[in-house]
């Protein structure tokens, strides 16, 4: 089963480097940057990784939080989000159930590994935007402006 836009987001039990197990319900009443990434310590996960940093306090300001995910262990995301200054929640989806549920797994990869693939999910729990082609270096800020103009949207 996968996630089609418009439907309702779902969760899988996995751990989050918070120490809570992820459940999308912990995230109702905001926006929600759903972000899955191949590995942690590479190149291009890192660069995104920071990227999303820059731009946490933005997307807090606009109500909405970043939470990315990955095949890699807790103990790896623990060490990936020191490394980097990391202040959202990193997920260990180490047999890649939640990638599976939103279609991010990597069908040519030999063990479970996630795609590099983006949700927007909205305050009221539902999936309204897929980013497949993800450019790292603008996608926080696309993100951003998805949100800002889908709150002006709904503020008129």
């Amino acid at each position: 089963m996968t996630i089609n836009l418009s439907r309702k987001a779902g969760s899988v039990p996995v751990q989050c480097t918070s120490g809570k197990p992820f459940d999308i319900r912990d995230y109702i009443g905001r926006w929600l940057i759903l972000y899955f990434y191949p590995k942690d310590f590479t190149s291009g996960c890192s660069e995104e990784a920071k990227l999303f940093e820059a731009r946490v306090g933005r997307i807090r300001d606009l109500n909405g939080e970043v939470v990315g995910v990955s095949t890699d262990t807790l103990e790896s995301h623990l060490m990936f989000k020191r490394a980097n200054g990391l202040h959202f929640d990193l997920v260990a989806d180490q047999d890649g159930k939640l990638a599976l549920l939103y279609d991010a797994l990597d069908p040519t990869s030999p063990s479970p590994r996630c795609r590099r693939v983006t949700y927007l999910i909205s305050p009221l729990g539902f999936v309204v935007k897929e980013y497949r082609h993800v450019n790292i270096c603008i996608h926080a800020e696309e993100l951003i402006n998805a949100i800002s103009y889908i709150n002006g949207i709904t503020k008129t």
